[in-house]
């Protein structure tokens, strides 16, 4: 009785690859596909690099306005201390030679820490501006990649003064 039940094995079913005849381009299309492609990437990089470039300036901007902060912080407390020892020379407590070399050391301390700011503010500009060519580079590279998947025929409605004219622009800039 286990025979009678048992099922015949179940033969491999082989799937036949179908295979779609690829279309051979002329030069010529091949061609116009690239130079497709390639006004993709430049149009869409044009966009992108403009929304880019105003964060970067907002970033700039933003470094050099905390940096005028920092700095007028810096002078006001070296006013301060300055009008602090400039009274205890006025009362007697303070020599002059002592009193010179307090505002001696108030000076090199400010300009160090003015420095200390400036360097600041250039390393965060130095890093938005690497941030903004990394991020430019890997869209370029992103947008190179989706044009070689999406833009595979000559597109008819494609032409070349859409190009050129791109690429005028570009050397008017």
């Amino acid at each position: 009785s286990d025979l009678v039940h048992k099922e015949p094995p179940k033969q491999a079913i082989t799937q036949q690859q179908v295979t779609t005849p690829t279309e051979v381009l002329t030069s010529a299309e091949r061609l116009q596909v690239q130079q497709q492609r390639q006004f993709f990437v430049d149009s869409e990089l044009k966009k992108i690099k403009k929304k880019l470039q105003a964060k970067l300036d907002q970033q700039k901007a933003e470094a050099k306005r905390i940096y005028r902060e920092n700095a007028q912080k810096i002078k006001d407390a070296e006013l301060d201390r300055d009008n602090k020892n400039w009274a205890l020379q006025l009362d007697g407590s303070l020599t002059d030679k002592e009193y010179q070399q307090r505002f001696d050391d108030l000076k090199k301390d400010s300009a160090e820490k003015r420095k200390i700011a400036l360097d600041k503010r250039d390393a965060t500009i130095n890093k938005a501006q690497k941030d903004f060519a990394a991020t430019l580079e890997k869209s370029r590279k992103e947008l190179e990649q989706q044009a070689k998947k999406e833009i595979t025929k000559p597109d008819h409605n494609f032409k070349q003064t859409d190009l050129h004219k791109d690429y005028r622009e570009k050397l008017l800039a």
